[in-house]
Protein backbone atom coordinates (compact mmCIF):
# COMPACT_ATOMS: atom_id res chain seq x y z
CA UNK A 1 0.00 0.00 0.00
CA UNK A 2 1.41 3.41 -0.94
CA UNK A 3 1.40 6.40 1.40
CA UNK A 4 -1.09 8.16 -0.87
CA UNK A 5 -3.64 5.36 -0.72
CA UNK A 6 -5.48 6.57 2.42
CA UNK A 7 -5.93 10.05 0.91
CA UNK A 8 -7.10 8.59 -2.38
CA UNK A 9 -9.46 6.16 -0.69
CA UNK A 10 -10.87 8.63 1.84
CA UNK A 11 -10.58 11.89 -0.10
CA UNK A 12 -14.18 12.85 0.66
CA UNK A 13 -13.57 12.64 4.42
CA UNK A 14 -10.31 14.55 4.04
CA UNK A 15 -11.98 17.34 2.03
CA UNK A 16 -14.94 17.44 4.42
CA UNK A 17 -12.59 18.14 7.34
CA UNK A 18 -11.43 21.34 5.65
CA UNK A 19 -15.02 22.37 4.96
CA UNK A 20 -16.07 21.77 8.58
CA UNK A 21 -12.95 23.27 10.14
CA UNK A 22 -12.22 26.16 7.80
CA UNK A 23 -11.59 28.70 10.62
CA UNK A 24 -8.99 26.39 12.19
CA UNK A 25 -7.33 25.80 8.83
CA UNK A 26 -7.17 29.53 8.06
CA UNK A 27 -5.79 30.37 11.50
CA UNK A 28 -3.04 27.78 11.00
CA UNK A 29 -2.14 29.25 7.61
CA UNK A 30 -1.98 32.74 9.09
CA UNK A 31 0.19 31.50 11.98
CA UNK A 32 2.62 29.87 9.52
CA UNK A 33 3.23 33.20 7.80
CA UNK A 34 5.23 34.24 10.85
CA UNK A 35 7.73 31.41 10.32
CA UNK A 36 8.28 31.71 6.56
CA UNK A 37 11.66 32.93 5.46
CA UNK A 38 11.40 36.22 3.50
CA UNK A 39 12.73 34.76 0.22
CA UNK A 40 10.35 31.82 0.40
CA UNK A 41 7.43 34.03 1.43
CA UNK A 42 7.66 36.01 -1.81
CA UNK A 43 7.29 32.79 -3.84
CA UNK A 44 4.79 31.11 -1.55
CA UNK A 45 1.06 30.82 -2.09
CA UNK A 46 0.79 31.46 1.63
CA UNK A 47 2.22 34.96 1.19
CA UNK A 48 -0.70 35.96 -1.01
CA UNK A 49 -3.36 34.13 1.01
CA UNK A 50 -6.21 36.41 2.05
CA UNK A 51 -8.89 34.94 4.34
Amino acid sequence: MSNAAPFETHHERYDAWFARHEPAYISELLALRHFEQPALARKSKLASFQP
